[in-house]
């Protein structure tokens, strides 16, 4: 994964960025928080889970829904 957690933000804050610009090689705002999950967190569930829990969504939602 990342060397350190700061490191690790740095790069998710940085993937938003992209997505939202529509330059994500990866994801766009169709792409829903499971399947982000799959691939930013090598495939750990727990990682979509969390971040659902957190914003009080499904893992089903789709980045784009989450911030609109």
């Amino acid at each position: 994964m990342f060397d350190s957690a700061e490191y690790g933000w740095s790069r998710l804050y940085r993937q938003i960025a992209l997505i939202l610009s529509g330059g994500s090689r990866y994801y766009d705002l169709n792409t829903t928080l499971a399947e982000m999950g799959h691939t930013y967190a090598g495939g750990d569930p727990n990682w979509a889970r969390n971040v659902a829990r957190y914003l009080n969504v499904s893992t089903s939602t789709t980045i784009g829904q989450v911030i609109a």
